[in-house]
């Protein structure tokens, strides 16, 4: 039988123990919350344990730098686990590219990182275009041309001739043709402004 207390918890050789548990039981005998390295390895637990993620869990434990891995792994416990002032809001684009789902419990306008989850919110959270959208918020300079390319259904809701950065011009022309009526005319003119 294993023994527990013969181990430090950082030790390899126990963090294997529990990354080829087979059943909730053995990882039961062997899980020892008080005496495992959470600073260290709270991320393996969600890599290798996350199916005993009920059992290891401890938000008081858990070490939130690693928040991108409760994401990317655990993301079926997020009504479990989420917490949104211990969250590592610098992982925000693993909210929206693993949790998208999930976007009615996280969702933060005020704390998410727009600068670079512009895109991930187009991409991964298109279906919750109307939950998200922020024309304020949003990257236009650096991400215009991902509202052409994943959320084009969403034309009319976005779409300020003002704000795109008509350098993109060429994923209007590929995504947004049935809206071309529209941002036609205001290419038009701002080609006549002599830009």
């Amino acid at each position: 039988m294993f023994e527990k207390r013969c181990v430090r918890m950082e030790n390899k050789g126990y963090l294997n123990y529990l990354k080829f548990c087979e059943t909730e039981q053995e990882f039961k005998n062997i899980w020892d919350p008080n005496m495992f390295n959470w600073y260290s390895f709270s991320f393996y637990l969600c890599e290798y344990c996350s199916k005993y993620f009920k059992i290891w869990w401890n938000s008081n434990y858990f070490n939130w730098k690693y928040s991108d891995f409760l994401c990317q792994y655990c993301s079926k416990y997020i009504n479990i686990w989420w917490n949104s002032e211990k969250f590592n809001w610098w992982n925000s684009e693993c909210l929206c590219q693993y949790c998208s789902k999930y976007i009615n419990i996280w969702w933060n306008p005020d704390m998410i990182k727009w600068d670079w989850c512009s895109y991930y919110l187009c991409e991964y959270c298109s279906d919750y275009f109307n939950i998200w959208w922020d024309p304020n918020m949003f990257n236009w300079y650096l991400f215009s041309f991902y509202l052409c390319e994943y959320c084009s259904k969403y034309f009319k809701i976005w779409w300020d001739s003002e704000k795109f950065n008509w350098k993109y011009v060429e994923f209007l022309k590929k995504y947004c043709q049935d809206y071309k009526y529209i941002w036609g005319k205001d290419y038009i003119k701002w080609k006549l402004k002599g830009a």
